[in-house]
């Protein structure tokens, strides 16, 4: 290829391949073409920069995504490829990362390809300072869809926990299943979040779940013993909410709007741009 052979013409080459893909998106048979390309490519020559598609390419996925952008099995394998590759940096890792949270919790088809790629990468840069400042901003995000999602469906049913989980899984219609299935994936990706071992990742991590527990106990009456559980591996529950107190804030009418623009499918998880 130009690029094994050192060709000079090779950085125009894959410019030209970027804006081809970003320009033609929407054609899933050149998107594939030029992806699987690019891959081959990655494996190649390990030492490869990566910025000049990943971040073009992410940036597209979020403006057109559920519009004239759809994932499909060849996107992951992609993904997969970048997690590993020794030239993805933490900036373009960030950006993958907030794709793939939002992929895991909105896309039931696709969820399990997209959290295998986010472990990769969160758990190859979690002592980075920048991942450690991007936790928060997507803990803020997920906790505030959990909470959301619990306070809403708890509104016009019995407040204990119990019969509310029998509620959501007799799946009276797709859209409270769906919820529910999210709000699952939420639990689930904050207990991966814990593995990676990191103090400050933990203590912010329990932190936003003590909050999530506070607001949703206050404002519904239920005792969310699901979302407690996700701390048993890391210690007594019981001893961290007594350190934890009242403090909690009350973020899950913070969290509506979010929640409505989340679930559109436009933008990111955690940023505005």
């Amino acid at each position: 290829t130009l690029a094994t052979e050192k060709n000079p013409y090779a950085p125009v080459v894959d410019k030209t391949l970027t804006v081809a893909l970003v320009e033609s998106h929407q054609k899933e048979h050149i998107r594939q073409f030029i992806l699987e390309n690019f891959r081959s490519t990655f494996e190649q020559m390990p030492g490869m920069p990566i910025s000049i598609l990943i971040e073009p390419f992410i940036k597209q996925i979020r403006r057109s995504e559920g519009i004239t952008f759809y994932y499909n099995c060849f996107d992951f394998t992609f993904f997969a490829a970048v997690a590993k590759h020794s030239k993805l940096t933490i900036k373009n890792g960030i950006q993958l990362l907030d794709l793939l949270a939002k992929c895991y919790i909105f896309d039931a088809v696709f969820a399990n390809s997209a959290i295998q790629s986010f472990q990769k990468i969160a758990f190859r840069f979690k002592e980075d300072s920048s991942f450690s400042a991007f936790v928060p901003q997507l803990l803020k995000v997920i906790m505030g869809l959990y909470v959301s999602h619990v306070r809403k469906e708890a509104k016009n049913h019995e407040s204990r926990w119990g019969k509310y989980q029998n509620y959501i899984n007799t799946k009276l219609n797709e859209e409270k299943a769906l919820a529910y299935m999210q709000a699952e994936r939420i639990l689930d990706l904050l207990s991966m979040l814990l593995e990676l071992s990191n103090a400050e990742i933990i203590d912010k991590i329990k932190s936003a779940i003590l909050d999530g527990f506070i607001s949703i106990t206050n404002g519904t009456k239920i005792e969310d013993t699901k979302l407690l559980a996700v701390l048993k591996p890391i210690g007594d529950v019981e001893e961290m909410m007594k350190k934890h107190g009242n403090k909690g804030i009350k973020i899950a009418e913070a969290s509506i709007r979010t929640r409505a623009s989340v679930k559109s499918y436009g933008g990111s998880m955690t940023t505005r741009k």
